[in-house]
């Protein structure tokens, strides 16, 4: 092996390293940046309420309402998500509490764009029995 051919092949072993490194760094950067995005006021579909997504202690994504409309100010402060972590950069996975019956369910999240995430309930099979899309209020 000439001199040539091992400076070249150190070369191309160099570039390759700083490149994979540098899409894991860019992908965990991501997945940060995805996790700003989702926190913000939610508004549900029916805009009956809004949801203020905010992160915890344990990295985990939580929901609160913060604004009701006149008819529904008794679910004031009521957390309706909870331990919501998200995967693959626009997919997330939690559980969801309804403010108005109390009934939990667990949930798969995914975002559409910057502005609207769509939630797909499921039941304790994985079955799916709803979903809703809410927009980002503010």
């Amino acid at each position: 092996m000439k001199t040539g051919d091992l400076f070249q092949f150190a070369m191309m072993l160099l570039v390759s390293v700083g490149l994979l490194w540098g899409i894991l760094y860019w992908l965990k950067n991501l997945l940060e940046d995805v996790h700003t995005q989702i926190t913000g006021i939610w508004t549900n579909s029916d805009s009956s309420f809004k949801v203020l997504i905010y992160s915890t202690a344990d990295a985990a994504l939580q929901g609160d309402v913060v604004w009701a409309d006149s008819q529904n100010q008794k679910i004031l402060g009521s957390t309706v998500v909870r331990d919501m972590k998200l995967r693959f950069f626009i997919f997330g996975k939690g559980s969801y509490t309804s403010p108005f019956t109390n009934q939990q369910c667990e949930f798969r999240l995914r975002l559409l764009s910057k502005k609207t995430i769509q939630f797909y309930f499921t039941d304790q099979s994985g079955k799916l029995v709803g979903q809703e899309t809410w927009k980002l209020a503010a």
